[in-house]
This record gives C-alpha cells, structure tokens and sequence, in this order.
C-alpha cells in the first residue's frame, strides 16, 4: 500500500502569532491595544492578509514571539 503523502503547511506570522496568543490568553482586542492598532489591522495580520511591518514587528512583545 503506497504511503500517505500530507501537503506541506508552511504556517504565516498570523498563525505563529495567534497561537501565541491562545497560550497567553490573549485576545484580539488585547493585542490591539497593546500594538496600538485598528481590531481591523489585528485581524488582517492574524489571517495573514497584512504585512507586519517593521515598526509593528518591534512592538510585539518578545514573549508573544518566543514563547
């Protein structure tokens, strides 16, 4: 029987982010106020369909990224 080949995923910064997050018991409206940006923007880079630009890249605190 041939072996089961899955699709690679290669998850975005959202997906990193968002699993951060759920650790921390984060929500979206707290990241928001902590990076100083629209709820609209938050979820636009949660689902990876907005850039994190350098500027909100160092207002991430290292424990969200790290972990």
């Amino acid at each position: 029987m041939p072996e089961i080949v899955k699709p690679f995923y290669n998850p975005g910064p959202g997906d990193i982010i968002k699993d951060a997050m759920k650790e921390l018991g984060w929500n979206r409206e707290d990241l928001a106020e902590i990076l100083g940006i629209s709820l609209k923007s938050v979820n636009l880079i949660l689902n990876n369909r907005q850039r994190i630009t350098p500027e909100i890249k160092d207002m991430i605190p290292a424990d969200l990224i790290m972990g």
